[in-house]
This record gives structure tokens, C-alpha cells and sequence, in this order.
């Protein structure tokens, strides 16, 4: 089987395509965490200062 440049070019547009939207979905899981984490670091100041 022969492959085109064509063919490549598809492939890796399949690939980068996958990689851009799960980078994306890591991003926003992250900033997610982070405002929990601001979100818990305010409550035990808090408790601390009680």
C-alpha cells in the first residue's frame, strides 16, 4: 500500500485533532482543581482563625 502525502497530512490531522481537544479538557480540568484548592485553602484559614 502506498501512502500520499495526502494521506499522512489526514492522518496526523486525525491525531492532532485528538491531542488539541484532550490538552484542552486537561486545561480546564486543572483550572478546575485550582479553585478548589483556593476554595479549601479559605475555608481551613478560617477554621483557623475561629
Amino acid at each position: 500500500m502506498r501512502l500520499t502525502m495526502m494521506d499522512a497530512s489526514e492522518w496526523l490531522d486525525h491525531y492532532r485533532t485528538f491531542w488539541t481537544q484532550s490538552f484542552d479538557r486537561l486545561d480546564e480540568y486543572l483550572e478546575e482543581m485550582k479553585t478548589k484548592e483556593k476554595k479549601h485553602a479559605r475555608i481551613s484559614r478560617r477554621r483557623k482563625n475561629v
